[in-house]
């Protein structure tokens, strides 16, 4: 039932442009060279078996997003799977074994959650640790996931328009099929053409609901 979000999410962030509105309402920062991104977004294949909603390098910072619209505390252990693969993709194994270290890119793990189930109130850290069967105050390896819920009036919409109408079209297609009880075609398909009479620009060539 929720599966356009995640469809829609991907389709918006494939956008470069979009990709550094982003970047900047989370960081606070005005970057307009696009030149400076450069993708990483895992699509699967038959070499990479993961596909992840949106990732990209600027600056050695490597940014990954994912959006939830249910709850799930396994992100951080997702995230370690997307990570490597990127990493994989960034440095083969030959330069590996070099004798000195190689510099890589600083990563950030972000979720975007934006479900009805009550999960994280405004943002949260949930961390690979947490998921370890033991205890242990000293991990020998750790991976943070900044949540964020995006529902109502969350910070980083008033800091990030794509993220902002993004949004929108959501809240509209939610209340057509919660309120007005429709269809999902056909709520999203309203909601659609609803954002663009409001000038709001959606990503929806090639929407699977």
């Amino acid at each position: 039932r929720d599966r356009y979000k995640d469809n829609v999410f991907c389709l918006l962030y494939r956008d470069k442009n979009n990709l550094l509105d982003l970047y900047n309402g989370l960081n606070d920062t005005n970057y307009t060279n696009v030149d400076d991104l450069t993708v990483t977004t895992l699509k699967g294949g038959v070499y990479m078996k993961y596909k992840n909603d949106a990732s990209f390098l600027l600056s050695m910072n490597l940014y990954m997003f994912e959006q939830q619209s249910s709850k799930n505390p396994n992100m951080p252990l997702r995230f370690l799977h997307y990570v490597s693969d990127v990493m994989r993709q960034i440095f083969s194994n030959s330069t590996l074994h070099r004798r000195s270290m190689l510099k890589i890119p600083v990563p950030h793990f972000i979720t975007f959650y934006n479900g009805k189930e009550k999960w994280i109130e405004k943002e949260e850290i949930i961390k690979l640790s947490d998921m370890f069967e033991e205890y242990t105050d000293n991990p020998e390896m750790e991976l943070k996931v900044r949540v964020i819920n995006i529902n109502d009036d969350a910070d980083i919409l008033n800091k990030c328009k794509t993220l902002r109408d993004y949004m929108t079209f959501v809240e509209k297609t939610r209340y057509k099929t919660d309120v007005e009880d429709k269809d999902v075609k056909t709520a999203v398909t309203e909601a659609i053409d609803e954002c663009v009479e409001e000038n709001i620009p959606v990503s929806y060539t090639h929407l699977t609901l």
